[in-house]
């Protein structure tokens, strides 16, 4: 995009006095305050941008001068990378969502054709002539000409796509990551622009512009909307163009292009809308939007036609500020003795499906990837079986941390902050759970009818941290700031202290009593996966997983059903099994079915006579399980 040619630069009108309170259609309208400074960034564009969260990074599509589509991602200190062309042609911007473990985009072609970059659809595809292939797009579907840029957002295991049809109405779709479409369904309301989808408390809503400027929405959490009526927002705004919105802080943000071109919100919480406030600033396009990191983004076309940008924090909007973080407060280095030698590197080479194999039992089998219908976290889950309910444990995207049980909605903060993933362990009629503390400091805290305090318990890791019960003792496992492997013994509620077991590792370990026997599994500092065991008073020798397996988080440990389980994060980021029955051989490692990716350590429980795993979505912050009978 710094190809772009760029008109004379002018004094973008966004930071101008261009609003005046209650122009004509806009009822209500108050001054936001603090909405005063917006930052421009490089490139240009005819279109309306478009944002999107993929993994740790803000995406924004749009379509540049020339009118090929340009992507850029944002890290989290603002930092923006070049804007890379990707050499087709559409009209308006692109949609852009994190699904299937990729960034895929969503396009309208100048005859009126919807394409993806999901395969699996009908008629000609487009490869695109850029050297390293990022996207090739297919087109969809061969029964609706649209008439406007696609919209598009990932519910329920399916992206689903709003788009004004050649008739002028709003139509409703949805795809599978394998490319299967359903039927186009008439949303029954016609609208000059193009509508908007979105997800608000765990129902699908969608947004349009009425023939006669109002706004308008309608949701469903079913994803049916065959019998959602459509309801104006209230505060009397009108709108041009595409209304967006996003979810922040349990609030629905509505953002618009006003009728004057100045830029609007509107708040919704449980005790209704805020009505209509004035941003500042002005744009000839709808707006972008998107929540990141416990900021809301808006990005616009100027009316110079730069691209700005608008942060808001939750109590004022106000250009972006990034500042990099500094050192942090470092841990006692006596807490822990120098690491000795680490193991040697071995690529990770996955075999075909071996006899034997998880996946390949006669009677029992995987169910499928089922997404919690809410939460969120940047780690690793922590889930176990307690007093006859799947307890699940993680850190939130504020660090605090968050407690529900059951499969359903509900997630409960229960005080406390982590910057790592949580374990949990039953322990004596108790539940107990260990995080690393912000300090890098250990705690723990005990369930039982309701969380007791959190309690240090000494030392310090970079990581999470493994519990284990076996022998009448609690075991706290952890990976020291040398990368050793230390271990805590808690006997009658009293903690003996760290000590180093040899072995060094880059993650969080994981723990698990098997016939007898207290299992102990960790990532070395070579990312291949090595075990050792406790019988006795004895630690064993360490030795790696039998099958050459890598992986790049702390892996997870199970016994279910007379079988040693070890489930990893392959370097690949898909899941990987490795099983042991009894005393015999192990299966060798074979990728989990259902095409899951997660971007941190996986977690397994048992419960009703059933192995769970539940791990972190690859791209976004969801939270996602499966279930193994």
């Amino acid at each position: 995009m710094n190809s772009w040619q760029r008109k004379t630069a002018l004094v973008f009108a966004m930071i101008c006095c261009a609003f005046l309170i209650g122009l004509v259609g806009w009822k209500g309208v108050t001054a936001a305050p603090s909405w005063d400074e917006w930052e421009a960034i490089s490139g240009q564009t005819f279109s309306r941008p478009w944002l999107t969260v993929y993994g740790d990074r803000v995406m924004a599509g749009v379509t540049g001068t020339d009118s090929n589509i340009y992507i850029a991602g944002m890290n989290r200190f603002g930092e923006w990378n070049n804007w890379k062309n990707y050499g087709l042609r559409c009209v308006g911007g692109p949609a852009l969502v994190s699904f299937g473990g990729r960034l895929q985009a969503f396009i309208r072609s100048s005859d009126g054709r919807l394409y993806s970059t999901i395969s699996g659809g009908s008629g000609p595809r487009i490869r695109l002539n850029i050297d390293d292939g990022d996207f090739q797009f297919f087109w969809q579907d061969n029964r609706l000409r649209i008439s406007s840029e696609p919209s598009a957002v990932v519910y329920r295991g399916r992206v689903y796509v709003v788009v004004r049809g050649s008739d002028g109405r709003a139509y409703l779709n949805s795809v599978t990551e394998n490319g299967r479409w359903g039927n186009w369904q008439n949303l029954g309301i016609a609208t000059p622009s193009a509508p908007f989808i979105g997800v608000f408390q765990n129902e699908l809503l969608i947004a349009v512009r009425s023939s006669d400027n109002r706004i308008m929405i309608s949701s469903d959490p079913s994803g049916s909307f065959r019998r959602s009526p459509w309801r104006e927002v209230p505060g009397g705004g009108r709108t041009p163009d595409t209304p967006v919105f996003a979810e922040y802080r349990d609030r629905l943000y509505m953002v618009v292009r006003g009728t004057d071109n100045g830029i609007y919100f509107n708040s919704r919480s449980r005790n209704g809308w805020s009505g209509w406030s004035a941003i500042g600033g002005a744009t000839p396009s709808a707006p972008g939007i998107v929540s990141f990191d416990d900021q809301l983004y808006l990005m616009v076309r100027g009316t110079d036609n730069r691209i700005y940008v608008n942060q808001f924090s939750g109590s004022a909007w106000r250009k972006p500020v990034w500042n990099r973080p500094g050192p942090g407060p470092r841990p006692d280095p006596g807490h822990w003795p120098n690491p000795g030698p680490g193991p040697r590197p071995d690529p990770w080479r996955p075999g075909p499906d071996r006899p034997g194999s998880p996946d390949r039992d006669r009677h029992q089998s995987w169910q499928g990837w089922q997404r919690f219908p809410d939460g969120e976290t940047p780690s690793g889950a922590a889930s176990i079986e307690y007093n006859g309910q799947l307890f699940t444990m993680v850190r939130g995207t504020n660090n605090g941390i968050f407690v529900k049980t059951g499969l359903g909605p509900g997630w409960r903060e229960i005080g406390g902050a982590t910057t790592g993933s949580p374990a949990l362990e039953k322990h004596e009629g108790s539940l107990y759970a260990l995080v690393r503390g912000t300090d890098n400091g250990l705690y723990v805290a005990r369930y039982n009818g309701s969380w007791r305090d959190w309690t240090g318990i000494g030392g310090a890791t970079p990581s999470g941290g493994a519990l284990v019960s076996y022998n009448g003792s609690l075991y706290a496992i952890v990976r020291g700031t040398d990368d050793g492997v230390y271990v805590n013994q808690m006997v009658r509620g009293n903690w003996r202290g760290w000590t180093n077991i040899g072995g060094k590792t880059s993650s969080e370990p994981a723990a698990t009593v098997h016939q007898g026997r207290l299992y102990l599994a960790v990532r070395g500092t070579d990312n291949k996966i090595y075990l050792r065991t406790l019988a006795g008073r004895g630690w064993d020798d360490w030795y790696e997983a039998p099958g050459g397996g890598l992986t790049t988080s702390g892996p997870s440990l199970a016994s279910f059903q007379g079988r040693l389980w070890i489930v990893v994060r392959g370097t690949d980021n898909r899941l990987w099994a490795n099983t042991r029955q009894g005393e015999g051989s192990f299966s060798g490692w074979s990728e989990l079915p259902g095409n899951g990716l997660t971007s941190a350590n996986p977690s397994l429980a048992v419960y009703r006579d059933d192995l769970y795993l539940v791990v972190k979505g690859f791209g976004d912050n969801s939270i996602w399980w499966n279930s193994y009978r």
